[in-house]
This record gives C-alpha cells, structure tokens and sequence, in this order.
C-alpha cells in the first residue's frame, strides 16, 4: 500500500469545497460507520466525539452524558450517510512530465491511501486512474517557468462513498471508506498555476 502521508487537511470542520464535504479526522468516521456493515458500539464513537464522556468519572455521568451524546451522533451519520459528494485535498509532488503519455505523472497508483486518526483511512477504488493527469505537450511547456521554482501540488480529489471495510493497510489493521473519485485537480503550491483537471 502507498501512504500518501502529505495530507493537509485544509479545514478541521465539515464545510464544504467544490461542492463536497471536507473529509478530514473529524468526520472520516461518520461517514464510515454510516456505511460499514458492523458498526462501532455508540460508546466508543461517543469517546471520540466528547472529552467529557472520555474522562467522566463514574459510569452514571457517563449513562447520562451518553444520553445526550446519542441523539446528536445519530443525527451526524445520518447526515453523512446521505451525502454521497466528499472532497480530499493533499499535497504531493509533480513528477516530470512523460512525453510518451502526454501526461504528468500524479504520485499516486494501486493501493493509494490517506490515513486519518483513529485507525481511519481513505482508499480509492479507482486509484490507479488517478496516477496521470493528461496535459498536450504544448499547453505542459506553458508550465515550465513555474515548475522551475518548485514541483510541490495541491491536489483536490472529489468523488463518492462506495463502501466501508476493514483493511490492514501497511501491516496495520484499518477501517477504510472506499471512494470513487470522480473529479481530480492539481495546482502548483507555489503561486497556485492550475495545472488541470481530469474527469473520471
């Protein structure tokens, strides 16, 4: 498996780019246990949700904040259940540009992934229609100035929810939510040059 270890998660709320809700460690798990088959006891979503369940100090502080806890979690993966659009951004690097393909190579391929906080992780069932980005030569060449002052990329990935299951990602077991990635865009870091898009 391929860690893509240079996310950068750009918000740490639920707001929304390019039309898709942020995924980042503080929703990834809604919209997982909204779609796995076995779904993790409320208790323990509620531990990562509140610091007051997490340290109460007996279990009838515990039963009561729980009762409060519950209601709104229920809510969340409800919401997350229903959204089918989410939105990654990371940053990787450009690799140089392969004249045989007509297309700059992306960073990623089979078994891409983006790990989150506890044990959560983003797959992609169609990385390896991400590893390029199609560009003519002609149109490549226009970017040559900018990528002389760095090759370092923003890349935008939007796309569906298409299942939730356990994985043991680089020897570590891992509760991923596939995606289909439906739309990618790459921009240069330095100065924001968009360098394209690809549609899948």
């Amino acid at each position: 498996m391929k860690k893509l270890a240079g996310m950068v998660l750009l918000s740490l709320s639920t707001g929304a780019i390019a039309g898709g809700t942020l995924i980042n460690d503080n929703n990834v798990f809604y919209y997982y246990e909204s779609r796995a088959d076995i779904r993790t006891p409320d208790t323990k979503l509620a531990e990562m949700i509140s610091v007051d369940y997490r340290t109460a100090r007996d279990e009838f502080t515990r039963h009561d904040l729980f009762e409060r806890i519950k209601p709104v979690l229920e809510e969340k993966l409800n919401q997350a259940k229903a959204n089918n659009l989410v939105t990654f951004q990371i940053t990787g690097n450009l690799g140089e540009y392969d004249f045989e393909r007509k297309a700059f190579p992306t960073g990623f391929g089979k078994g891409s992934y983006i790990p989150f906080g506890n044990s959560y992780a983003a797959t992609f069932e169609n990385a390896e229609d991400l590893s390029f980005i199609d560009i003519p030569p002609e149109q490549a060449r226009t970017f040559s100035s900018a990528l002389q002052k760095g090759r370092r990329i923003s890349i935008e990935l939007e796309g569906t929810p298409v299942a939730a299951k356990e994985d043991n990602l680089d020897w570590n077991h891992t509760k991923a939510l596939v995606i289909k990635v439906t739309k990618m865009t790459i921009t240069l870091a330095n100065g924001g040059t968009r360098i394209g898009e690809k549609h899948l």
